[in-house]
């Protein structure tokens, strides 16, 4: 069976954002067949781009972590240059909102790009044919060396030297010039500037909440449509490393609020704390979608649900981290790759005296089948407060 992802509905116009924003979609817990790009313009040359970025950023209402320069290949008809990506989004009333404010602004030539859906974690050096190949740092964590991938060597600002392409960078600081947001980083003994729109932000870093540890994703490329990293498990100047996701498709983790602790877990492989003081690791038993209660004293996480296994919303409680079922659900659990390859996590609601997630469930009838997802809202004793269900496909 495959699923190309769900038809995001239409909104009320009650609903969406006004002329002024915020421009903040509220999340979306399926995925979508489509993602809205919200284009401000092309450009030809990174400086142009950076231009036109520095124009969209003094507006008001653009989503958080945009505006952005990407690669206009395999967004527009003529992939020649970079396009300024002013914000993605699931719902096209999203999209269409922001790009009617931003046209009302001065920026004419705005428009809404619709594109089918895909991952955004990817490296761009795999990006074989596209003219003048964008390098992006890995994050912009202050202090974390990382790789600094192909890309003109113009773009070095100020007194400091050039940064060479391939070299490893360390982000020193974050400055805003009337040249645009530049990150001032350190190769060897050279310093130099690169601009922001360098920086994967959030796709292969993912720092800590106390930014003393991150998660590093290493891409191992794709392969017949299935794509590997290595996860590793780094201290701020990669001398402590721990490889904890080899070869993973996808590594299932969360830091606790004051990131002393991190849970993960991949592939068939158990639920794992790890400790920032050095204490033993911890083995939660089968586990995926770990996440956090808001003091960091309980930890939630799912059994994986498939055939004759339940898909039960698990908790573990410091200091001994035993764990226990917290929730339940009946029926058959089904989770096509396609459709959601993980049980969702919990979710934290109002301060945390609600827990929200989902199940899917398999029903058969009538010498067919069909998969329904039910919505389910938790107290924070585990028990039901409300469910909703509804059926996605036949």
């Amino acid at each position: 069976m495959a699923f190309e992802g769900v038809v995001t509905p239409d909104l009320d116009a009650s609903e969406l954002p006004g002329p002024a924003g915020p421009f903040v979609e509220p999340r979306l817990l399926e995925r979508p067949r489509e993602i809205q790009h919200v284009i401000v313009g092309v450009a030809k040359d990174l400086e142009s781009a950076n231009q036109l970025m520095a124009s969209t950023e003094k507006i008001q209402g653009v989503p958080i972590g945009y505006p952005v320069i990407d690669l206009a290949a395999g967004l527009l008809a003529n992939p020649d240059g970079y396009v300024v990506v002013a914000g993605k989004f699931a719902r096209r009333g999203y999209a269409q909102a922001l790009a009617s404010a931003l046209r009302a602004k001065g920026l004419d030539k705005t428009m809404v790009i619709a594109r089918r859906y895909r991952h955004d974690r990817f490296s761009p050096l795999n990006i074989s044919n596209a003219p003048g190949k964008v390098g992006r740092v890995f994050a912009g964590v202050a202090d974390i060396e990382v790789p600094l991938l192909a890309e003109a060597k113009k773009d070095s600002l100020g007194t400091g030297k050039v940064v060479e392409d391939g070299s490893s960078v360390v982000v020193l600081a974050r400055e805003e010039t009337d040249q645009g947001v530049w990150l001032k980083v350190k190769a060897a003994e050279q310093t130099g500037y690169i601009p922001v729109s360098r920086v994967l932000v959030d796709y292969n870093v993912f720092p800590s909440p106390n930014a003393q540890r991150a998660i590093l994703a290493v891409s191992l490329g794709c392969q017949s449509g299935t794509c590997r990293w290595d996860y590793w498990l780094v201290d701020k100047k990669l001398s402590q490393r721990r490889l904890v996701g080899p070869r993973a498709e996808r590594l299932l983790h969360a830091f606790s609020p004051d990131g002393s602790v991190v849970a993960f877990s991949s592939q068939q492989r158990p639920m794992i704390l790890v400790f920032e003081d050095k204490r033993p690791d911890i083995d939660l038993g089968p586990g995926t979608s770990p996440s956090w209660s808001a003091n960091g004293k309980q930890l939630y996480f799912r059994r994986p649900g498939t055939h004759k296994l339940r898909d039960e919303v698990m908790i573990a409680r410091a200091p001994d981290w035993k764990v226990d079922v917290f929730f339940d659900f009946r029926g058959e659990p089904t989770y096509p790759k396609a459709l959601s390859a993980y049980p969702p996590q919990v979710d934290l609601l109002e301060n945390g005296t609600k827990l929200y997630t989902m199940f899917y469930r398999l029903i058969r009838k009538d010498g067919g089948f069909a998969i329904h997802r039910w919505k389910v809202l938790l107290n924070q004793a585990g028990q039901l407060i409300s469910k909703k269900g509804e059926q996605l496909t036949k």
